[in-house]
């Protein structure tokens, strides 16, 4: 992940799914809107806050480098770096404020994981067009922090919470002779100038934190063993709740090996993903009530992710197959493919939703006038819950002629990035 250039697989990392037929008769449908972009072909928002405020990332003119973006009313402003040439959008609160991981113009830290060049690249805050916290810092022995990857934006969501708690990733130097000369990836909370190491599950060794919820409880992955599974040949993740200085093991489903935890709402319910047996495939899973559930892939597809979960219990995420990627809304016991819930007529294909806030405004990616390209949206609900389908609804998923990208469709890459995430760099 060392290219300086943002292209599609950049972008597409992980999320959420389901798999129950569609209800046509008094659902809510929705207003898609174009979010726009930087002056690039491609852009992906990574999260929303409860006033509809927006963070991301796009590329910029000539698609060589992409900035992180605040989106609101219309309009898309460019977060700008820390003096290199690329930075992510990672995490939005209620007063505006967006978490952003960026390159810097220096060199000569770690050999790190999280940068997205090999310059050294930190984390800072941006409200209102001030930087208002410069420099998150690092910890104890560390040059670097950012968000696993620093470009890519499925990272999980709300990386920032309203008590201005930070989420992120920062490399330290290796304490284990036994391992390769590289640094390793600890997840940390940032509080009021100060950063805590999040620690690790077992004996593992690297940790990566994907959501904060506004108890100050985080979500994320951890190693749990140092020792590197035979099948799998690399050290397996599992999903891991923090809270209260202490981190817990949430494992995985039945007879599988890896999860990831992505989000989490303010009740401490978290959703994300967990392999099947034989950990050659992923569905969404949900943790609730100490329970973990099973959500399912859309009929016919083989894999889904759970990315964002809001106050209601409504999910987002995705779901898809070796030709198929499909935007996915789970609630009330259903997975909805959400091309079903926009008009027919308004030309777009929505293959994945990063995130839905209290409103249940719902953001994420797709292709939509842009053939060679990724454009981000944004989807408002209808105000009237009772009301008929906008005209040109349809109740058949999109299909459409897939962007291709390095020699692979983009359902491949989505699925290829998504599996890259799962496995940890040592």
């Amino acid at each position: 992940m060392k290219s300086r250039t943002l292209t599609l697989i950049s972008f597409i990392s992980l999320f959420t799914a389901m798999a129950i037929p569609v209800r046509l008769i008094g659902q809510v449908n929705y207003i898609v809107t174009d979010l726009g972009s930087l002056g690039g072909s491609f852009s992906a928002p990574n999260t929303i806050n409860n006033r509809g405020q927006i963070a991301g990332s796009s590329n910029l003119k000539g698609d060589v480098v992409g900035h992180a973006f605040f989106w609101e009313n219309g309009k898309m402003t460019d977060l700008g770096t820390l003096g290199g040439p690329i930075s992510v959008g990672a995490g939005i609160n209620n007063s505006g404020e967006v978490v952003v991981g960026a390159d810097t113009s220096l060199f000569g830290g770690l050999p790190n994981t999280i940068c997205a060049t090999n310059a050294i690249c930190r984390m800072f805050i941006w409200r209102k067009g001030v930087k208002v916290v410069p420099d998150l810092g690092t910890l104890e022995g560390g040059t670097d922090t950012g968000i696993y990857d620093i470009v890519s934006f499925g990272s999980g969501t709300n990386m920032i919470n309203n008590r201005h708690q930070v989420i992120g990733q920062a490399d330290i130097p290796v304490i284990d002779p036994n391992l390769s000369p590289i640094a390793i990836s600890r997840a940390f909370l940032w509080e009021k100038g100060g950063m805590t190491d999040l620690g690790v599950l077992g004996d593992g060794h690297d940790a990566f934190a994907n959501a904060i919820n506004d108890e100050g409880q985080v979500v994320g992955a951890s190693q749990y063993t140092a020792s590197s599974d035979p099948a799998l040949q690399f050290p397996p993740p599992h999903t891991f709740l923090w809270q209260k200085g202490s981190m817990t093991d949430l494992g995985a489903f039945p007879g599988a090996k890896i999860s990831n935890g992505l989000g989490i709402n303010n009740a401490g319910q978290i959703v994300g993903l967990s392999t099947i047996p034989g950990d050659n495939d992923f569905h969404s899973a949900l943790w609730s009530g100490g329970v973990l559930t099973d959500l399912g892939v859309f009929p016919g597809d083989t894999d889904s992710a759970a990315n964002a979960i809001n106050s209601r219990g409504q999910i987002v995420g995705a779901s898809g197959g070796p030709t198929t990627l499909r935007a996915m809304l789970w609630e009330n016991g259903l997975g909805i493919d959400l091309n079903t819930r926009i008009a027919a007529s308004s030309g777009w294909q929505l293959l994945f939703a990063t995130d839905i806030n209290d409103r249940g405004q719902i953001t994420g990616f797709g292709i939509h006038n842009n053939p060679n390209g990724q454009s981000s949206f944004l989807l408002t609900p209808i105000a009237d819950p009772n009301t008929k389908d906008p005209p040109g609804t349809s109740a058949s998923t999109i299909r459409g002629t897939f962007v291709e990208k390095n020699g692979m469709t983009l359902p491949e890459l989505f699925h290829h990035q998504l599996r890259g995430r799962l496995r940890t760099n040592h």
